[in-house]
């Protein structure tokens, strides 16, 4: 890792936590200049190994697709857009993009892969469930992979479930553990732990929650739950 985009402060501290060796631009990468970012990197057009990007995904979610939200509009979708600036600029000899299932609908995609073609990438994608990929989270994103050096085959999902209590099987009670983050006593509001008495243990969710107890944004019109 040698350098990166954050906006978010908050996102910024924990990136420079585990990357202290990086160049960080805090800063909205529409104002990010690529020349700034080879100089600082001394990096030159073509060098770069991998090129890996997150833009926000609210616009494309299924919360506002199903909510018939006009999510195109989203001023948020455009840093695709960035996104792509950045293949150009960098031509960098891998790319690596991550984002919700729904990204994968729009054309603003479509055109950055006839982009990245053009420019001589060969590109897979697909839509993978971290839970088949040794991740104990249900969580669905598309995922894209180009290479100029080469094409890079999608990973095969290894066909078994891992969930938390396999997860943190073997792991000593917070405070014992020698584990910095797993000893971090717990700091949660009378609320939160309200919340968190009302879901069944061993598989339950925030489903199990009345509805006054819903998230706005959990919640179609008519009390349906919604989930990305």
């Amino acid at each position: 890792m040698v350098g990166g985009v954050e906006a978010d402060s908050l996102s910024a501290a924990t990136y420079r936590f585990n990357h202290a060796d990086a160049y960080l631009w805090e800063q909205d990468i529409r104002h990010t200049e690529l020349e700034e970012v080879q100089r600082n990197l001394d990096v030159k057009r073509g060098e770069l190994d991998l090129l890996a990007g997150c833009p926000p995904c609210q616009g494309f979610s299924t919360v506002r697709t199903r909510r018939k939200v006009v999510a195109v509009k989203d001023p948020r979708n455009i840093l695709l857009k960035e996104f792509i600036r950045f293949v150009k600029g960098l031509l960098p000899k891998t790319v690596m993009l991550e984002n919700v299932p729904g990204l994968g609908s729009y054309h603003a995609f479509t055109d950055s892969l006839a982009t990245m073609k053009q420019l001589g990438y060969s590109c897979n994608y697909g839509i993978f469930d971290a839970a088949n990929c040794g991740v104990p989270q249900r969580r669905k994103r598309l995922v894209l992979v180009g290479s100029r050096i080469g094409a890079i085959p999608l990973a095969k999902p290894n066909g078994s479930l891992l969930d938390v209590r396999k997860a943190l099987q073997g792991i000593a009670a917070p405070g014992n553990s020698g584990d910095p983050l797993h000893d971090v006593a717990e700091k949660r509001s009378n609320r939160v732990k309200k919340l968190i008495s009302l879901i069944a243990k061993n598989g339950g969710n925030r489903s199990h929650l009345p509805d006054y107890l819903q998230l706005n944004n959990h919640r179609l019109k008519g009390g349906g739950l919604i989930y990305d």
